[in-house]
């Protein structure tokens, strides 16, 4: 798609910046519902293009500058504009599952808080952003809160971590969880304290009443009594302190309407990368020389996290752009790779510097405003390679249109435009 808005640029001499802005989503045009039906209900599209090109700007001159005395390197930037579905739903895909989520609190005896969940963590960081909700909502010491992932046998049935859906889907579960148990444990308090339960206040893992000096009941006090000493009881109250809720996102649709268009996806993050690249002419040469990231998924709950989602995102992103590459005999349709020795990934030394920004608007129907950011870090820069090496390189009228862009494949576009005076032919 961005090399189509570059082409299209280039026929009608329209700048490639404005040519976008002319097609960016803007906040009076929310709720937006896209022709195969998915509700874009909120985001920054203009907003976070405009952030980013403002962040390009001294990225680029530095760049430019750098290279102002070697003729034989050429500088420019490539764009990238996206808007990613997540939490979708499963039923579009299997006619079986829909696209719901699980989670179970538990207070023990002891004060301690177990979180278990079906979804899966394989270093998103699902385990922290729980743990943060829970104690948030319950009043505890994240320290205090135990999380258990994705183990069939203690946690609630789930559909696992995939389309970018842990976030909404762990929040809402937990949440939901959360506020159930805390309903009870505060009218077990009231009960103990021998007050109206509305007055009831967790103030440093202890319920109290709110505005007053009058003896409070630790989390450890209550939980006993719900487990243990159940004497102490509300009368006609199930013992226990354990809540589970499942999470629904209320405007994810999991069958077509008449017409064939259906919202499948819960939540719409969106984001602008930005790449200012450099190719040497001679060799082939691409670097990336910046690289920059404003993303928009919605109220942060971990900033940390998120950064690291979108620093590891653009890495895997980057090796796609320019150094992965998928190669078979011709034959016998073998592959030609075997080892790491043939096959290039690439190390901290081949991923530029990034400068990441971020634009919190909330998904207006989601608890917390969350959405989901997983893929968010891989979708620009193979976009935003091609698109730079295409402009530093359009003198010559190359148009980039495959991946990785790799040092011969940038010699073949050379060679076969006759830039180093050869015949038009390109490599075997």
């Amino acid at each position: 798609m961005e090399r189509i808005i570059d082409r299209v640029a280039r026929l009608t001499g329209t700048d490639r910046v404005e040519l976008r802005r002319r097609m960016l989503l803007r906040r009076g045009q929310l709720p937006y519902v896209m022709h195969g039906g998915g509700r874009v209900d909120s985001g920054s599209h203009t907003e976070c293009f405009e952030r980013a090109l403002e962040l390009a700007e001294p990225a680029l001159a530095r760049a430019r500058s750098a290279h102002a005395d070697d003729p034989d390197v050429r500088v420019d930037v490539g764009y990238a504009n996206y808007i990613e579905p997540t939490s979708p739903s499963y039923f579009l895909t299997t006619g079986h599952w829909a696209g719901g989520d699980a989670a179970t609190v538990r207070v023990d005896p002891d004060g301690s808080v177990r979180i278990a969940a079906g979804l899966s963590a394989f270093g998103q960081g699902a385990e922290t952003a729980a743990a943060q909700l829970a104690a948030d909502a319950l009043g505890v010491s994240p320290d205090n809160v135990t999380v258990v992932l994705g183990d069939t046998e203690r946690s609630p049935y789930g559909l696992g971590s995939w389309g970018s859906r842990g976030a909404m889907m762990l929040t809402g579960s937990v949440l939901m969880a959360s506020q159930r148990l805390m309903d009870k444990a505060r009218a077990i308090a009231a009960h103990m304290l021998e007050a109206a339960e509305a007055d009831m206040v967790v103030t440093d893992g202890a319920f109290g009443v709110a505005g007053s000096s009058r003896p409070t009941v630790s989390w450890a006090e209550v939980a006993t009594a719900a487990w243990v000493r159940t004497v102490d009881l509300p009368d006609g109250m199930e013992a226990g302190l354990e809540m589970s809720g499942h999470f629904q996102p209320a405007n994810l649709q999991h069958e077509r309407d008449g017409a064939g268009r259906v919202n499948s996806a819960a939540g719409w993050s969106n984001g602008t990368h930005i790449g200012i690249v450099s190719v040497r002419i001679s060799t082939g040469e691409v670097a990336i020389e910046d690289f920059i990231v404003v993303h928009d998924c919605g109220t942060i709950i971990n900033p940390a996290i998120v950064e690291g989602q979108v620093h590891g995102g653009v890495a895997q992103g980057i090796a796609g752009a320019m150094y992965e590459h998928f190669q078979y005999d011709s034959e016998t349709a073998s592959p030609r790779f075997a080892s790491f020795m043939d096959y290039l990934v690439p190390t901290c030394a081949e991923i530029p510097h990034m400068e990441v920004d971020h634009i919190e608007t909330p998904a207006p129907e989601h608890p917390l405003g969350v959405k989901g950011c997983g893929e968010g870090g891989t979708v620009g820069p193979p976009a935003v390679v091609a698109g730079a090496v295409s402009d530093a390189l359009s003198e010559w009228d190359i148009d980039v249109t495959a991946c990785p862009v790799t040092p011969v494949a940038v010699r073949d576009a050379l060679r076969a435009k006759g830039a180093f005076g050869d015949a038009a032919v390109t490599s075997p």
